[in-house]
């Protein structure tokens, strides 16, 4: 059993910088003469790093002594780099498209071979206005009511209020992709035997802002639509965010919530059940601000993007989580990245990515492998 109480602390910027180096010279696997060339170099970098958060502890004259230190870390890390690329690099890692040592668009800084080593996120971009806010604006939704065996189909931009029990029922949203549509869930349950209770077939955006007590359950083998997989009770082609101040209990013989683009989740009381799969997955981000999870499945928190080594991430600034998975509890292909929250983790690896950074929270580990694991998962 493995208990972490994490409190905020702020690096250097060498110290990232030293930190990241050393990470790299992990990861890659080089021959003796690299990895010992590259350890030299994060060495010297280190002792830069720790003469800057000296300065800075201090309260000294830091600010031309720390940047001093950092720009001697930044040419040694490198060095260390150029080192590690004379003697083999990544291994045949796939680059990006990135020049050596240039920071991407997403955040992430290229070593020599072109692959991030760092991720920098600004989380003020991370939720809009619109996502945190934990009730819609219904005066001029619209009200629907759930009966057995028929769909509603949601084709324009607007809020939509949902009620009622039905089984073998889907709420499906097919509106151009320029609309933004609001679905209330209110006291909402709907059962199906083998297709997803909600389905974005095509939208620039959904919210699903819960009301009350909601249940979403898919008791069968999923059926595909066409070429698409739909594998989740709670299944989107586009970005999904979900709020509000009620609760939503799915149970799914697969995954229970699916996004194919970004999955944010900014409220709410969440109880979901993923025999085979994940409770929150998304293709390019699943980035959490609030809300409470208990998370019984597979893997609990999941983004994995094979296309892109900077996409696939997850973000959680603060929540309440207890998950309970036979692989991963909280897993982001490119980074995981946690700036608080409190956490009850048992899996086999409970936190696991290419980069991680862990800022702030509570978190309590129970793993039966690796607790955190930082290492490359991205092709």
């Amino acid at each position: 059993m493995k208990h972490v109480k994490m409190t905020t602390f702020i690096a250097p910027a060498a110290l990232t910088v030293a930190l990241a180096a050393g990470m790299v010279g992990c990861a890659a696997h080089t021959d003796n003469a690299a990895s010992s060339s590259l350890d030299q170099m994060s060495a010297s970098a280190a002792e830069s790093a720790s003469a800057a958060a000296n300065d800075v502890s201090a309260g000294s004259s830091a600010s031309g002594e720390a940047a001093s230190s950092a720009t001697q870390a930044q040419a040694s890390a490198s060095s260390a780099q150029a080192a590690q690329k004379n003697q083999g690099g990544m291994g045949g890692m796939n680059a990006m498209d990135t020049q050596p040592g240039q920071t991407t668009d997403k955040g992430f800084t290229a070593n020599d071979n072109g692959l991030a080593i760092t991720a920098t996120l600004n989380a003020a971009d991370a939720f809009t206005e619109r996502d945190l806010q934990q009730e819609a604006d219904t005066s001029s939704a619209t009200s629907m009511s759930l009966a057995d065996g028929k769909d509603i189909t949601i084709t324009e931009e607007g809020v939509y209020v949902i009620s009622g029990s039905a089984s073998e029922a889907t709420i499906v949203v097919e509106a151009p992709d320029t609309a933004k549509v609001q679905i209330v869930l209110d006291n909402v349950s709907i059962t199906n035997a083998d297709f997803p209770a909600i389905y974005v077939k095509s939208a620039d955006k959904v919210f699903v802002t819960l009301s009350g007590d909601s249940k979403l359950a898919v008791t069968g083998t999923f059926v595909a639509d066409g070429e698409t997989n739909t594998d989740a009770a709670i299944f989107s082609k586009d970005d999904l965010c979900l709020n509000g101040s009620g609760s939503l209990t799915i149970d799914s013989t697969e995954h229970a919530i699916v996004s194919k683009d970004d999955l944010k989740v900014t409220g709410g009381t969440y109880t979901l059940t993923a025999a085979a799969g994940s409770g929150l997955r998304a293709n390019d981000s699943v980035r959490i601000a609030g809300g409470t999870f208990t998370i019984s499945a597979e893997d609990g928190i999941k983004a994995e993007n094979d296309d892109d080594n900077e996409l696939g991430y997850v973000y959680i600034s603060d929540g309440t989580f207890t998950i309970d998975t036979t692989d991963n509890c909280i897993q982001g292909y490119a980074f995981v990245w946690v700036d608080g929250g409190t956490f009850d983790l048992k899996g086999a690896e409970c936190i696991e990515g290419t980069y991680i950074q862990i800022n702030d929270g509570t978190l309590r580990i129970d793993a039966s492998d690796d607790a955190i694991n930082a290492s490359i998962k991205s092709s």
